[in-house]
């Protein structure tokens, strides 16, 4: 294991410490939400994006620690290009798990609306089962970008008549 430079060492304490303040607004978040009684639909949006946001900040943390670990974290020959699109790539993903947390939320509420007939809450346990889901989510948000990125340029593809 190589040891990092001190200006990598400073840029992954930054991004570390970055992921953290993310990880411990969205845990708060989740307990004041647990902890209060609240309409369930206020409660499980603000729920499935925090979720999303913790799960993201976990998976970055430990990304960044295997990264420095095995040597790879923004290798020494790195340009100050690089290392400026590797702050915005790990700065955004907080950020991009926000309308993954939204898009879980708003499937999962589908499923629900169309399966059930007439009004309808979640309860608690529902709600519980929402965020763990999107705690996952987050924790996949560059998969799941990954994966969307693909489906989209086969669709525009077969728009456009490529096979």
């Amino acid at each position: 294991m190589k040891t990092p430079e001190p200006k990598r060492k400073r840029d992954a304490v930054f991004m570390v410490f970055f992921f953290a303040i993310c990880l411990l607004l969205s845990s708060v978040v989740l307990v004041f939400q647990v902890g209060f009684d609240q309409v369930a639909g206020r409660e499980a949006v603000i729920g499935s994006v925090t979720s999303s946001v913790l799960g993201c900040s976990a998976a970055y943390i430990r990304k960044i620690y295997l990264d420095l670990y095995n040597g790879s974290f923004l290798p020494v020959e790195a340009d100050d290009d690089a290392r400026f699109a590797a702050f915005i790539y790990f700065y955004t993903r907080p950020l991009l798990s926000f309308p993954i947390g939204f898009a879980v939320y708003f499937i999962w509420m589908s499923g629900l609306n169309v399966s059930i007939q007439g009004r309808f809450e979640l309860s608690g346990s529902g709600i519980l089962l929402l965020w763990a889901i999107c705690i996952i989510a987050g924790f996949n948000t560059g998969k799941i970008i990954d994966v969307t990125v693909a489906v989209g340029q086969r669709v525009q593809g077969k728009i456009r008549g490529e096979v």
